[in-house]
């Protein structure tokens, strides 16, 4: 729930012109959402230099969701850090058998002052 609520703001973010253009927005294999086409290519191709095919699975399944809206695709990356923070504390607690020690790390993950930056707005477009 902290997760959500600390992240909650970049739902009234745009794209970030870092690499959303490369990744998503500008992608011609990825802004058309998931087409066979798009399969073959991200199966077989680097995209921005690496070969990262379930990123760029993730990211059509998402244009498929939600069209090229920014919003619906921060959800889903606030969602998967979500995810990571409670499966990483739980492989600790599995690992080390601290759970109060172990959800301290997976707290500080979630949380830590360099995932939730506040210079986010200032790279993104509002498209």
């Amino acid at each position: 729930m902290a997760v959500l609520a600390t992240y909650a703001g970049v739902l009234r973010n745009g794209w970030v012109l870092l690499d959303d253009p490369e990744y998503v927005f500008a992608n011609p294999h990825v802004n058309r959402g998931l087409t066979s086409e798009g399969v073959r290519w991200f199966l077989h191709a680097p995209h921005v230099g690496n070969w990262h095919p379930l990123t760029s699975l993730v990211h059509m399944l998402n244009v498929e969701a939600f069209g090229l809206h920014a919003a619906g695709h921060h959800a889903v990356s606030v969602a998967l850090h979500a995810l990571t923070a409670v499966l990483l504390a739980l492989a600790l607690a599995r690992l080390t058998g601290g759970w109060w020690k172990s959800l301290l790390v997976a707290g500080l993950f979630a949380l830590h002052p360099l995932r939730v930056n506040r210079w986010h707005g200032r790279l993104s477009s509002r498209t």
